[in-house]
């Protein structure tokens, strides 16, 4: 019987051997069934409503763009990095998987972007946003990409204050940033004459000279900013100053202006100040700007026609010989 056993495994075994002789010969083999290629899929960019014109979903390598309604084309299971970009702003990055369907929506989120409230502008004023020709207002409301930022500043009347920066996080753009806050009220700047150049009728005359101030105004200015200025009336304008804005008063006092004495007038005669309206007698004191300056001449009889010049550098008007 043991025997037998032998002799039918050795059967078996010679047997494999020819078939797998035979097989060989034949060129046959076992490979693994193919894969099929992965289909394409037209992705279209979805954004949400009151996305202003222009805002896009960039793809990575950022190449490309697409605007709302815009679609691509992407293979199936493939990894899309996008951004969105609102005018001049850039967000955080995100991942998109493209399904496995012939079409497919890429929707911007709650988690892309933010509509952002400007709040406390005072009246008058504005944000001014880098490269500095955008104007937000207050209670405007700004649609933002998360992630991202700007630099502004505010303008009060004319003037720029302080630069910041302001990071779109999904908060408030707050304008009291640029104020000097103090209890329960903004910080205004005081116009502050004393009492000589206030009864000479003189006013503060701001760059670009078309706005002028009077004593006791208060004028809003934005912190950190600054204004030129210069006394002016009668016809005359002094040297330029400037005005930090540190919420302290715009004051006005002997170091812009001088008390001017007239002398040597001989008798009978006056100094007659250009435009030739104004007249000056011996003994009179004038209250002019200094670093300005007037043209004059005597009249009455036997006077001359000359014309002189005098700078208002604080001393005499001397119309002697």
């Amino acid at each position: 019987m043991g025997n037998l056993k032998w002799k039918l495994a050795l059967c078996v075994i010679g047997l494999a051997v020819v078939l797998g002789a035979t097989f060989m010969a034949s060129d046959m083999t076992f490979t693994t069934p193919p894969v099929s290629a992965a289909g394409t899929c037209t992705v279209t960019v979805d954004l949400p409503d009151g996305a202003p014109v222009g805002a896009k979903v960039s793809i990575y390598p950022w190449n490309s763009s697409y605007t709302d309604g815009q679609s691509f084309v992407g293979n199936q299971g493939a990894i899309v990095t996008w951004r969105l970009i609102v005018g001049q702003f850039t967000g955080n990055t995100f991942n998109y998987t493209i399904p496995a369907s012939e079409a497919a929506i890429l929707t911007v989120g709650p988690s892309a972007y933010c509509k952002m409230k400007v709040i406390n502008v005072p009246d008058g004023g504005k944000i001014n946003v880098y490269p500095w020709n955008t104007n937000w207002y207050n209670n405007d409301e700004i649609f933002v990409p998360i992630g991202s930022s700007c630099k502004w500043k505010l303008i009060v009347n004319g003037f720029s204050g302080n630069e910041y920066t302001k990071n779109f996080d999904c908060t408030a753009l707050d304008a009291k940033q640029a104020w000097m806050y103090v209890g329960n009220s903004f910080c205004n700047m005081k116009v502050q004459m004393d009492d000589a150049a206030a009864a000479a009728g003189y006013l503060v005359s701001v760059y670009p000279w078309n706005t002028n101030w009077v004593d006791d105004q208060v004028i809003v200015v934005p912190l950190g900013g600054s204004c030129k200025w210069r006394l002016a009336g009668n016809g005359f304008t002094g040297k330029e100053f400037i005005k930090n804005f540190d919420c302290t008063p715009l004051v006005v006092n002997g170091g812009a202006y001088c008390n001017m004495k007239v002398t040597g007038v001989p008798d009978g005669q006056k100094v007659n100040v250009y435009p030739w309206n104004t007249y000056w007698t011996n003994g009179q004191v004038i209250v002019v700007p200094i670093g300005g300056s007037c043209k004059w001449k005597l009249t009455g009889p036997g006077a001359p026609a000359t014309e002189y010049t005098k700078n208002f550098d604080c001393t005499d008007l001397n119309a002697g010989p």
